[in-house]
């Protein structure tokens, strides 16, 4: 089992405006900064998925799983889509 994360704030700029502002790593992925998420997320087939519009959720459950969201009070992660 992992040692839990602590929560640190969302820095990675296209994730700013979701409904939280802490998140924990690795993520979903396997990124182990924010740093590395936004590197992944540059050479991805996502920004151009998304500016298609073809699903108005895609760009937040991108960033579910590209910054996950934290508990703050256990620091662990809450999956995609909870």
């Amino acid at each position: 089992m992992r040692k839990a994360s602590q929560c640190e704030p969302i820095t990675l700029e296209l994730c700013m405006n979701l409904p939280y502002n802490h998140t924990t790593y690795p993520n979903y992925l396997g990124h182990r900064t924010q740093k590395e998420a936004s590197i992944s997320w540059e050479s991805s087939l996502f920004p151009a998925l998304v500016q298609t519009n073809c699903y108005k959720y895609l760009m937040f459950f991108a960033c579910t799983i590209l910054v996950p969201k934290c508990d703050k009070n256990t620091s662990q992660r809450i999956p995609p889509c909870r």
